[in-house]
């Protein structure tokens, strides 16, 4: 496969772009999804969301771009400031130029140097992960302090009793949704945080082309209801929010639902999602 060129775009607070040549990265829902450190200050995480287009005839698809938008967030007794970073992977040989970037990242080792102002204070990350721990490790450098840290999945860690939402749910597929899984974790000051797997998929029947979207650690925002439900929503600012009310059977092991925008449009997921962690 040809050197694959990264355009780094940051967005939301950030309005810096440069190039930087990397591969995409393979397994994304490895990395997909929260990872936080808990400190005397609060919490502080990194959240991962994977946007992969893949094409070709069935059988032997290539990888034709990446995305990697990357939420840095702190938080303190329940109240949240973070930003996005977003990376672009594209298959494109001609688009080789590269330039020094305050953002990197080449799938196992993330790197920020960020010096804007906003909500989001000034700060160095250098994590790298490791496939076997499960765990992010580096450095973490702020108000000219530098701290070792590790990041892990979100956790109530004995705390208390999780919710009965934590977990990991494998959903059921349809004609239009080849496969789909749902994440839901409680970090240690009680806050829920959930994403979602995806994966659609056309063909182009005059060229015998397949084409995948695969989508790893969608980001939800997570709306508690009392009793056995929870409100999901997706959060993509450039489209319609879909709203998934989650029920939870009586055996805890499924949940069900239905995506809706509120006009009669359903998202290209699974509706049922059952316990698989």
């Amino acid at each position: 496969m040809n050197r694959l060129a990264l355009m780094l775009v940051l967005s939301t607070f950030f309005s810096t772009s440069q190039d930087q040549v990397h591969l995409p990265t393979l397994h994304p829902e490895l990395i997909s999804g929260p990872w936080e450190t808990v400190s005397a200050i609060g919490i502080d995480g990194v959240f991962f969301q994977f946007v992969t287009g893949s094409s070709g005839p069935s059988g032997n698809l290539q990888i034709a771009w990446q995305t990697v938008d990357i939420r840095v967030y702190h938080r303190e007794e329940g109240k949240e400031t973070g930003g996005w970073f977003s990376t672009m992977f594209k298959a494109a040989p001609e688009s080789s130029d590269v330039n020094d970037a305050s953002t990197r990242f080449d799938g196992e080792r993330l790197r920020i140097h960020f010096t804007g102002i906003t909500d989001l204070k000034p700060f160095d990350l250098d994590i790298t992960f490791s496939p076997n721990e499960q765990t992010w490790a580096g450095t973490w450098s702020r108000s000219g302090q530098t701290f070792n840290v590790t990041l892990e999945r979100p956790s109530a860690n004995g705390v208390f009793t999780p919710s009965d939402f934590v977990g990991d749910w494998q959903g059921e597929t349809n004609i239009f949704v080849e496969s789909g899984s749902l994440h839901i974790r409680e970090s240690r000051d009680g806050i829920l945080s959930a994403w979602l797997d995806r994966t659609m998929f056309g063909t182009d029947f005059k060229t015998k082309t397949v084409h995948r979207d695969q989508r790893n650690g969608e980001l939800l925002q997570v709306n508690p209801v009392p009793g056995t439900e929870l409100i999901l929503e997706t959060s993509n600012a450039a489209g319609p929010v879909y709203r998934y009310r989650a029920k939870l059977s009586e055996d805890r092991q499924m949940i069900t639902g239905q995506w809706d925008n509120g006009s009669g449009g359903g998202l290209s997921a699974p509706q049922e999602f059952r316990r698989s962690l």
